[in-house]
């Protein structure tokens, strides 16, 4: 089965680029902008793996997932954020499984996810690699 990733994401070149680059590691990536569809996307897809700023919305990214994580404690959890000096003090951090500073390069988000998902579904074929565990 493909996994599907939900990518939150309010600036739409971000948005598109994470979309395709996880689409070409052969993912199924549904993309949405915050707050717009992404509760009902969660509850519907059913997402393996969420990627979403912990700060859009004023927090709001948080609460997102936090509901994620309490309907399905095996999703994994992608915080990419401009922010990273205020996941340091932020407790509610320690709920994401990765960390990526956003970028318009998504390579090192593509990364984060193939590790998180333990596999590679792209071109390439797929491989294993061990998934981390949440602490």
């Amino acid at each position: 089965m493909t996994p599907v990733v939900l990518v939150v994401e309010a600036q739409p070149a971000l948005r598109d680029a994470y979309a395709q680059s996880l689409r070409g590691e052969g993912y199924r990536v549904l993309s949405v902008a915050p707050c717009a569809r992404a509760r009902r996307l969660l509850r519907e897809a059913k997402p393996q793996l969420l990627i979403l700023d912990p700060e859009c919305g004023g927090g709001w990214g948080r609460a997102l997932a936090l509901e994620a994580l309490r309907a399905d404690p095996s999703v994994a959890l992608i915080y990419n954020t401009s922010a990273p000096q205020r996941l340091a003090t932020d407790f509610s951090s320690w709920m994401a499984d990765a960390y990526t500073v956003r970028s318009s390069e998504p390579g090192r988000l593509a990364g984060a996810a193939r590790a998180l998902l333990g596999q590679r579904v792209g071109p390439r074929g797929p491989s294993r690699s061990p998934a981390p565990s949440r602490a």
